[in-house]
């Protein structure tokens, strides 16, 4: 069995791989440097020039010119204007690298930021990391549950509540999978053996009648809630995403049913964004206090699911 990665573990991991993350920063300053100061000895060559044709006296801009920093004045505005407006000067080269020269800086600056940011974790501790951590998953959790999409980083996709209607056809309807882990822990306990598609397989391959039971049980609601993540692009992502909700309960409500838990800590929908357990338990919480609220994530006008796994970002947040 594969435990899931701990708040601490990824809090080690996140104070651990501070000084990685500044070193990664420093090599593409090292990098843009030189860049920089390539375009820098070109464009002093020539400098006269963007005098001469667009009124651009470098001299004025201390900061960019002289110290070769990025300062919020206006030079990159004129620069950028005068380059759209301009195509046919003989200067308009002198014109792109100064452009070019002056991202260089912008995007030298950007870099010192964040390596300032990846320096300040370690002034993080545990409870303040995990704070965090509560902190930015309530808010995805607060969207999700308001019916809308919400569009991870890194391409890891847009996780989606939605409300589906069961298909007529049984064979189609969802697997449920807690009934079919009680079904088939009871099998396991009358000392049966559990169906596997696989050993079938090599079962029948080999000629031997195989014994394997089936335990798997169907939802047979009408209507269910499903939360998944669509429109992913990761590399290690082949079909679909390999996603695996961890479900989670705070001690504080242990041994409590969800209509206790919504009876007892819930008044309003912002109790539920801010209840210390896990997105699906806070979606069985709010079906029984506000029943009502499955319209907010009815995606298609029949109510039956996509045909296809994919969902459009027109109805997602960052």
């Amino acid at each position: 069995m594969k435990v899931a990665i701990t708040i601490r573990e990824h809090y080690l991991d996140y104070i651990n791989s501070s000084n990685e993350v500044i070193d990664t920063y420093k090599e593409k300053i090292s990098i843009i440097a030189a860049q920089r100061d390539e375009l820098y000895n070109f464009i002093d060559e020539h400098k006269q020039q963007l005098l001469t044709d667009y009124n651009i006296d470098l001299s004025k801009y201390k900061s960019e010119w002289e110290e070769k920093k990025y300062s919020n004045s206006n030079l990159y505005k004129i620069v950028d204007k005068i380059f759209k407006s301009d195509d046919k000067s003989s200067s308009r080269i002198v014109l792109l690298q100064l452009n070019k020269y002056l991202m260089m800086l912008k995007k030298e600056d950007e870099y010192n930021k964040l390596i300032k940011i990846a320096a300040k974790r370690f002034d993080v501790n545990g409870k303040q990391f995990k704070a965090y951590i509560k902190k930015y998953y309530t808010q995805v959790h607060k969207i999700t549950l308001e019916g809308f999409g919400y569009r991870f980083s890194n391409k890891l996709g847009i996780l989606l509540i939605s409300f589906w209607k069961n298909p007529i056809d049984d064979k189609k309807h969802p697997v449920d999978f807690y009934a079919s882990k009680c079904a088939k822990e009871k099998l396991i306990e009358q000392g049966l053996k559990p169906y596997s598609p696989t050993e079938a397989k090599k079962y029948a391959e080999m000629g031997i009648p195989y014994d394997g039971v089936e335990y798997r049980k169907y939802r047979d609601d009408a209507y269910f809630y499903d939360m998944r993540i669509y429109d992913s692009f990761k590399k290690d992502f082949i079909s679909k995403p390999a996603f695996k909700k961890i479900e989670y309960i705070s001690y504080k409500y242990k041994g409590l049913t969800y209509k206790e838990i919504a009876d007892k800590y819930v008044n309003s929908m912002e109790d539920i964004y801010n209840l210390d357990v896990s997105l699906k338990n806070k979606i069985s919480i709010m079906n029984i206090k506000y029943p009502n609220n499955y319209i907010k994530f009815i995606r298609t006008t029949n109510g039956e699911k996509f045909r296809r796994n994919k969902y459009r970002e027109d109805n997602s947040q960052d």
